[in-house]
């Protein structure tokens, strides 16, 4: 599933959507600001290390980050990437149900539970 974003655009996304500046972000990775604004802008993407703070603190994958399919889905997987896909919702931000750029704890459960349902009735289909 890629989603066409480069990792800086991704990053950007991720950064706004948690409502971090670049300096806290930078803080966060025990980075500098000056590479959070290198990898925003397209130039450069950082070391593995940095790229596991980023997955990690963003509970999304680095397969998502560098725009890699996963090969086989498992449970956490379906989690990855409904946080993934919740992740992109809010960055659009065309959600009609959304205030402020973010959905509340219930619309976020009850969308978990639909594409959850959506992904095992997918992979049903599959076999």
């Amino acid at each position: 599933m890629t989603s066409g974003l480069t990792f800086g655009k991704k990053l950007r996304r991720l950064r706004q959507n948690n409502e971090l500046t670049q300096e806290q972000l930078a803080l966060i990775l025990k980075n500098t600001q000056s590479s959070i604004v290198r990898y925003e802008k397209g130039h450069g993407v950082p070391d593995l290390d940095t790229l596991k703070l980023i997955a990690d603190y963003f509970n999304i994958s680095i397969d998502y980050l560098v725009d890699r399919s996963p090969l086989k889905e498992n449970a956490t997987d379906i989690e990855r990437i409904i946080n993934e896909t919740i992740n992109e919702l809010e960055a659009e931000n065309t959600l009609m149900f959304m205030k402020n750029g973010k959905m509340d704890d219930e619309m976020s459960r009850l969308l978990k539970a639909t594409i959850k349902g959506s992904i095992t009735l997918i992979n049903n289909l599959k076999k």
